[in-house]
């Protein structure tokens, strides 16, 4: 009788204590999981994007930090926010048409945010100049040969394809049928 006693309280002690280690493994893991995101370090970027002449914001802009996915646009005010960036040295670009490229340096460490104010620049452009010249095309030039009346031909041929169907009714007028 004593040892089918002590065989069912060891069977009672065992269950007893397997269950209080299943409920705590369950908490510890409840509990690594709900706070794994504190651990975890990732910071972000935020502020607004003005035309450095005018001082206005400049909406719907790119901000992006380069070679990643990470990245917002301006909104009507020229603000912007770029979150869970993770720790790191990245390079913020800014572009938008019309305007330089902004490229800053930026260190993302821990839960920073960081707070800019950036001004863009109106792109300027310089262009080589360039040289136009022409010469008025005279069909009947020298003497009247086959060829300058071919090339009158083809002149007078073009602009009654232009001008489709006229009526010359005094010089300088002219009525369309």
């Amino acid at each position: 009788m004593i040892g089918w006693f002590l065989l069912s309280l060891r069977k009672s002690i065992v269950t007893l204590m397997m269950g209080i280690i299943k409920w705590t493994l369950l908490f510890l893991a409840i509990f690594f999981l709900a706070t794994s995101e504190g651990f975890s370090q990732t910071g972000t970027i935020r502020g607004f994007v003005y035309d450095k002449e005018t001082g206005e914001p400049i909406i719907f802009t790119n901000v992006y930090l380069f070679k990643t996915p990470y990245g917002a646009s301006t909104d009507v005010n020229g603000y912007f926010t770029i979150s869970r960036v993770p720790d790191g040295n990245y390079s913020l670009l800014v572009t938008y048409l019309g305007f330089d490229t902004l490229r800053e340096q930026v260190l993302i460490k821990g839960n920073t945010v960081i707070t800019k104010k950036l001004f863009l620049s109106k792109a300027s452009y310089a262009l080589e100049g360039i040289s136009i010249s022409a010469e008025r095309f005279h069909p009947l030039e020298g003497r009247l040969t086959l060829l300058n009346i071919y090339r009158c031909y083809q002149v007078l041929s073009s602009l009654v394809t232009r001008v489709g169907s006229c009526i010359f009714e005094e010089a300088r007028r002219f009525k369309i049928r």
